[in-house]
Order: structure tokens, then sequence, then C-alpha cells
């Protein structure tokens, strides 16, 4: 790594820039800025998908609402609160998912689409933005070994 961020200065996602970092809180905040930068970029729709949640107690104070809103990356949660979706964006897998698909820890693809959850289709928000309440059903991902695959 040649350079090192600096507190106060913009990173320049537009170069392609990699980041590694060990915090969670830290990699969530990098990942929103990175998403809203690949889609402005790009000038392609967000897909903002929000995890459904269950309460044991009735539904939550507007606090704790906030709190899960923010609670972005955690190593001992599975789903993310908050998922932020743009095609064509890159993403890192962080664990070893299907080893004998080599879909493991680091390596880099392209997201060509996602596959909507019917119970989950969604709002528009604005011209660039849909929201929608619940997980997408899956993700298809490129990498350089499957780019002249065609479906």
């Amino acid at each position: 790594m040649s350079t090192c961020y600096q507190e106060g200065r913009w990173i320049l996602w537009e170069s392609g820039i990699t980041v590694v970092t060990l915090l969670n809180r830290n990699r969530w905040n990098l990942n929103v800025e990175a998403t809203l930068s690949f889609q402005r970029q790009w000038q392609a729709p967000l897909r903002i998908f929000i995890s459904e949640h269950k309460w044991k107690d009735g539904q939550p104070t507007e606090e704790e609402a906030i709190i899960m809103l923010n609670q972005g990356d955690d190593s001992s949660i599975l789903v993310p609160a908050v998922f932020m979706f743009v095609l064509g964006m890159p993403v890192v897998v962080n664990r070893n998912t299907f080893q004998g698909l080599k879909v493991v820890n680091g390596a880099s693809y392209e997201v060509l689409d996602v596959i909507l959850e019917k119970a989950y289709l969604g709002y528009r928000i604005n011209a660039d933005t849909i929201l929608h309440f619940g997980l997408p059903a899956g993700i298809l991902l490129a990498a350089e070994s499957t780019r002249d695959f065609h479906f």
C-alpha cells in the first residue's frame, strides 16, 4: 500500500483504490462512501435493502431503530442491517463461503445483478434510489475467470 488515508482528505474512489481496514465500523463507513461514489460516477440506480427484523416485545423505539440501521457491519451478525447495491460495483468476499467455487475470503467480483425477493420488490424514493424492506434473494457475481460465460 503506497498511500495512506489522511483524515479530512477525500478518498478518490474513482481511481479503483483498494482499501484494507481491520475494524468493522471503518469498513462499514468506507463501504457506504464507496457505494455512493460508484453510483454517482456511473449514474446507476442505487438499491438499499433493509434487513427484516423481528422484535421480541412489539415494535422498536425510534432510538432502537436508528441504532439497528447504524449497525452496518458486525462479524457476529451474518446479515447486515442495511445492504446497498449498485449494478456493476466491485465487491470483495470477506468470508470463505463456497471454497470449491472459489468464493473465498479476499476474492474480487463484479456484481452483475441482484435477484429480488418477491415480497420485497421495493419503493422508488427518488429518480435514482429504490428502497426494499427486506433482503434480496441472491446476488449474481462475475469474476475474471467467468467473464466470457454467457447465460
